[in-house]
């Protein structure tokens, strides 16, 4: 059972509520008129002869944000675009081991491929064919074999005295994969393209039947292999 309100009401009591309802009416419209014109109106709107400001997110969105470095990235692209690429680069022809003793290993390989081990010959000395050894002459010598596997030549090397970069890999390294060679089209603008590049010459001489040249780049720390450009004269 719920006991029944007082029915008498105050009229002044009335006025007083009609005149804060108006107020709260007023104040309703007040705060929400503009509320509503914000939906049906664009958030941002153009000044007179003046571009709409364009937010970030909109930027990143529609590639005109760049990030912090991209301009220099868009430089060593543009660089590696004009610096010269020898198409011989795209073929590997010569996949180079140093080891301690060429007779036993080239045995070895000559089992493990079913071939016979090829003549082992040592090179001349360094400075009848012209070997320069870290921007010095170098009378350093090498036995070499090489096993011809389709278009890869296997080549086996034993360093002959000091001051080549076959005897500066076997004592930091031991044995293993000295370098990978290119038959490359322009030997001094691939090599000075490597040099621009960051992988300084280490490494050059002539063929022992003075025929053609090849040079070593030091490329070890950045492709854990030495780069080797081979030119044969005349060839274009």
């Amino acid at each position: 059972m719920f006991k029944a309100q007082n029915s008498n009401i105050n009229p002044m009591n009335m006025i007083n509520f009609r005149s804060i309802a108006l107020i709260a009416f007023a104040l309703l419209a007040f705060v929400f008129g503009p509320v509503s014109s914000l939906h049906s109106q664009p958030l941002s709107q153009e000044k007179a002869g003046e571009p709409e400001a364009q937010s970030p997110l909109l930027s990143l969105s529609s590639g005109a944000y760049t990030e912090e470095g991209s301009e220099s990235n868009t430089a060593k692209n543009a660089d590696t675009r004009t610096r010269y690429i020898d198409p011989g680069l795209k073929t590997i022809v010569q996949v180079a081991i140093v080891v301690r003793d060429i007779e036993a290993t080239s045995k070895r390989w000559g089992e493990l491929l079913g071939m016979p081990v090829p003549e082992i010959r040592t090179t001349r000395p360094g400075q009848e064919v012209k070997v320069i050894y870290r921007g010095m002459p170098s009378d350093g010598q090498v036995k070499l074999t090489f096993f011809h596997l389709g278009q890869v030549v296997l080549e086996l090397m034993e360093p002959v005295g000091d001051d080549t970069s076959w005897k500066e890999f076997l004592d930091t390294y031991g044995e293993g994969v000295h370098h990978l060679g290119f038959q490359v089209l322009d030997p001094d603008k691939t090599s000075a393209a490597l040099e621009e590049a960051g992988y300084p010459m280490v490494h050059k001489g002539r063929y022992d039947s003075d025929n053609g040249t090849y040079i070593y780049h030091d490329t070890m720390k950045a492709l854990g292999v030495i780069v080797e450009l081979l030119h044969s004269d005349g060839r274009k």
